[in-house]
């Protein structure tokens, strides 16, 4: 009996190193074009139309960015730990709705919060996207200080894994996702 239990666990042990296998190749696979693509985005920021493409585009990088470190650690059971760093709202707001095509209204100044840009990235990306694809009209999101923290609110939201993956990245971000509104404290 202790055979063929050992031997169902020698089994398992093998597909689960196949499966970690496949992770580290879909990661290995993500990050060379990823890295390319960005390459390329700062080697057009020359120009004008390269600088307009890059500010469009670098949210939605940053968000790539978070779901490939976070592949990148569930080959070892986790998700990638943040790294928070000043994140000026008004450039985050206006790249992730221009990716989107969303309309921003702001009235948060030159706030700046302390999040992990690739994590906030993702919770409006994921918010913005959901809203997009399976929303019913025009997407916007309107920005404004309130005392020491930054009111994000997304018009148009659904529900969905998406909405799930932001209220995580709000989260790591020191703040939370109500719904489709992400409230977020300033940096002092």
């Amino acid at each position: 009996m202790g055979w063929v239990v050992a031997g169902g666990l020698a089994a398992v042990v093998l597909r689960l190193r196949l499966r970690l296998e496949l992770v580290a190749r879909a990661e290995h696979e993500l990050r060379g074009p990823l890295t390319a693509f960005g390459l390329a985005l700062d080697a057009a920021r020359g120009t004008p139309a390269g600088r307009r493409l890059a500010f469009v585009l670098d949210a939605e990088l940053a968000r790539a960015g978070a779901g490939l470190a976070d592949l990148a650690a569930a080959r070892s059971g986790r998700r990638a730990p943040p790294r928070p760093g000043p994140v000026p709202v008004d450039r985050m707001l206006r790249s992730s709705a221009a990716a989107w095509g969303a309309k921003v209204r702001s009235d948060a100044g030159p706030s700046v919060v302390r999040a992990d840009p690739r994590r906030l990235a993702s919770a409006l990306g994921n918010v913005l996207s959901n809203a997009a694809e399976h929303g019913d009209g025009e997407v916007s999101i309107e920005a404004r200080r309130v005392r020491d923290r930054v009111r994000i609110e997304v018009t148009n939201p659904v529900r969905g894994r998406g909405l799930g993956i932001a209220r995580d990245a709000a989260a790591d971000a020191g703040g939370r996702l109500v719904t489709a509104v992400l409230d977020l404290p300033v940096e002092r």
